[in-house]
């Protein structure tokens, strides 16, 4: 205990979360001696069959004298059903898998170290998928949103670093989502989503979406149309892609272009050099800034080092650019190279092409001119209303383009699972006339090759790379940091960490059986409140059954996996990554009689503790001292244990896995107390908002007996103020040594 809390009076859990780590991985791995497997990268999980020899000659069989055919009555064809993956639809994406990858992609890059990669990748993401819608040709009736993009064309240079082996959304893909037939038209139109609800203000734009797009299996130079997309030349290029070829509206083509508000240009992509807004940070940010830059800025033309025309601001403008494709939304400027006009609307240009403005495109092209007012709104308030409203409209357009009728909505868990009809009863065959006996050809044995793993498609069945683990991570941390209060957020997080705790804690080494392996009576008490946690339509249940189940990931591997997520976005500054191995087996046979839930520990006191860590999991105190500490997370309830309050002094703090469950034990004046169930716990008194401890909890720190009758409080330095005739609790110190002393290490300042 001391060592765990090391200095109560710093924030740094080195000790606690060393020791955690230690416990962890000890408890969620006894029993799998040698069985489990390293996480490894996104190769880990494929097989390839071997090179068999060539197959045995075998002599070719006496034929069998022809006999007539036997009269059958035509069969009732049922219905054909999809192809499917168990029982899942390729393709099909449902809430769930939408979701999880909304979550992975904002969690990717809002982990990114700065602001220029975060630009990068997020504006990435939306070039990448619209080069693939903006090469449609409505007249010809071909290209759009169809996973087809030559890389090798420059008008498509830098997207090589967001799409390509080894990165992370073509192994998020093919690790993921290929296994479950979603196509890459798809997941380019959801990862650009993504990006663009990661990056809007408060997360607010959900984009539509529906699924179903083919993807280009025939994606070569000749049919990916890259001549299709736009050069940066003028308001031309503009009407020739959006309006003639993809048949959208100026408004239309307007608020697409608003999308240059996130990333920047590069010399080595495109020739042209810089950022659309002010500075690189907000160039992560999706909203309606890019025409109030458009309009409040006096734009002047300039040629850069790739000997391209731009447009800047002058001074002191960190890097900041526009295009004659922007400029021309609002001015009328004609294409090309040459412009002897800067856009000082209220003003003059500062001396430059004699003070010539550039003429407003307000008669050349009002509904682009009128479309860059509306979406700017009023440009002293962030109201992004207009602009999300009219890009969500283009968006839809855009990325449906030449799908019509073909595509189908998200929806529920249930969306994506197909079951086989009741066929009639099978017609009545004549029994047909038997062949005459002959004897049984000479046949050399066959080579037998060595057996593969069972692979769907090439990826091994239960193999977790370390694609599909950090998607694990992202989908737990991105549902419950977005709960909408500190009490749900406790509930969930803390409800993930007891799941898969009461699925390794019910082990017995001497005996040989539980631990973890996907088997817990929900049924039992000991188990109560685990069903808001795992259920048919909670969200892990979703999750696990729609993105894993059809890559075989086990449900105990996957208990432990979003308990590791629970508990790294729950640690100071998400630092927290617990060890995994995966190979986890579920047990098939999973009932009350064989969920041992008679082996969880009662809340009585040390001898429990020791029951169950010590004597049946094989742990020290040391790691029995470590994994209590995950106290510190979710809240104790009547209806589930019969106890009422969290272990920590307030709800807010019950989001955080970090030291604080031993700082808590010390500091405290902790008094027994029988709570209206009818159950011993320990109170602070006072304000104490709730907070509690249980025998459990004080016998780590102090000798207290098993059961309910304690008369002596927790009072260190001063007395009990009036109460058990000030009678202090001895200290587990003489009787539970190691206990003691790792609460003082992991507490460590």
């Amino acid at each position: 205990v001391l060592h765990f809390l090391d200095d109560p009076r710093n924030n740094n859990n080195d000790n606690f979360y060393d020791g955690y780590s230690t416990a962890w991985k000890l408890a969620t791995e006894n029993g799998h001696d040698g069985t489990l497997k390293t996480v490894g990268d996104v190769n880990s999980c494929i097989v390839t069959g071997p090179t068999l020899p060539p197959a045995p000659v075998t002599p070719a069989p006496v034929p069998p004298p022809t006999l007539p055919a036997p009269v059958t009555p035509a069969p009732v064809t049922p219905t054909p059903l999809p192809t499917v993956l168990g029982n899942h639809i390729p393709g099909c994406v449902s809430t769930v898998i939408y979701d999880s990858i909304i979550s992975a992609v904002a969690d990717h890059g809002n982990n990114l170290p700065n602001n220029a990669d975060k630009a990068h990748f997020f504006g990435g993401i939306v070039r990448l998928a619209a080069h693939d819608f903006m090469d449609i040709d409505i007249n010809a009736g071909n290209g759009g949103s169809d996973g087809c993009i030559d890389f090798d064309e420059g008008e498509n240079a830098g997207l090589e670093d967001i799409w390509c082996s080894g990165c992370f959304l073509t192994d998020l893909y093919e690790q993921t989502y290929v296994p479950l037939g979603v196509s890459k038209a798809d997941f380019w139109v959801a990862i650009a989503n993504g990006a663009i609800k990661a990056t809007s203000r408060n997360q607010i734009l959900d984009l539509p979406f529906q699924w179903g797009r083919l993807d280009n299996d025939n994606c070569t130079p000749e049919t990916a149309a890259t001549h299709r997309l736009p050069a940066s030349t003028g308001c031309l290029q503009v009407e020739e892609t959006f309006i003639t070829r993809m048949g959208l509206s100026w408004t239309d083509a307007v608020a697409l272009m608003g999308a240059h508000t996130l990333g920047r240009a590069s010399l080595e992509a495109s020739g042209h050099d810089g950022h659309w807004m002010d500075d690189i940070q907000q160039a992560t940010v999706f909203d309606k800034h890019y025409y109030d830059e458009l309009i409040r800025r006096s734009w002047f033309p300039r040629v850069n080092s790739a000997g391209k025309q731009e447009w800047s601001w002058g001074g002191n403008n960190r890097g900041a650019m526009f295009l004659n494709t922007d400029i021309c939304l609002f001015f009328d400027i004609q294409d090309g190279d040459s412009h002897s006009c800067c856009t000082e609307i209220d003003g003059d240009c500062r001396g430059n092409f004699q003070n010539a403005q550039c003429a407003s495109a307000q008669s050349v092209r009002p509904e682009a001119h009128a479309a860059v007012l509306h979406f700017l709104d009023d440009p002293r308030n962030n109201n992004n209303d207009n602009f999300y409203d009219g890009y969500s409209t283009a968006w839809k357009l855009a990325t449906e383009n030449g799908h019509d009728g073909t595509l189908k909505t998200v929806g529920d868990v249930n969306s994506c699972i197909v079951t086989g009809p009741t066929l009639p009863p099978a017609p009545v065959t004549p029994a047909p006339v038997p062949p005459p006996t002959l004897p049984a050809p000479v046949t050399p044995a066959p080579v037998t090759p060595t057996p593969l793993p069972t692979v769907l498609g090439n990826h091994i069945p239960g193999c977790v790379s370390t694609v599909i683990y950090d998607s694990i991570i992202s989908a737990v941390a991105d549902h419950g940091n977005n709960l909408p209060n500190n009490a749900d957020k406790a509930h969930f997080f803390g409800g993930i960490v007891r799941l898969a705790a009461h699925d390794f804690m019910d082990i017995d080494i001497n005996a040989g059986n539980g631990g973890s392996d996907g088997c817990i009576d929900f049924d039992e008490g000991e188990n109560a409140g685990l069903e808001d946690i795992w259920c048919s339509g909670c969200f892990l249940t979703d999750l696990y059954e729609q993105t894993y189940v059809p890559l075989g990931v086990s449900k105990a591997d996957f208990w432990v996996a979003i308990a590791n997520g629970a508990i790294k976005a729950t640690s100071r500054n998400q630092i927290l990554d617990l060890p995994f191995q995966w190979g986890r087996l579920d047990n098939d046979n999973c009932t009350p009689e064989t969920a041992a839930t008679h082996r969880l520990p009662a809340s009585t006191g040390c001898l429990q503790v020791e029951e169950t860590f010590i004597t049946r999991m094989g742990l020290s105190w040391t790691d029995a001292v470590a994994l209590m500490g995950a106290h510190t997370l979710g809240r104790a309830s009547l209806e589930a244990s019969g106890h009422d309050g969290h272990w920590m002094d307030d709800i807010q703090q019950a989001t955080v896995f970090d030291k604080h469950y031993y700082d808590e034990l010390i500091r405290r004046s902790w008094f027994p107390r029988v709570n209206s169930a009818g159950k011993q716990e320990w109170s602070w008194g006072g304000n104490n908002r709730g907070a509690m401890f249980l025998n459990t909890d004080i016998c780590l720190f102090f000798d207290i007996q098993d059961g309910d009758s304690h008369s002596c409080c927790t009072e260190i330095d001063g007395d009990c103020r009036g109460n058990f005739q000030n009678a202090q609790c001895a200290s587990a110190q003489s009787v539970r040594p190691e206990a003691h002393a790792a609460v003082l290490h992991f507490l460590d300042d």
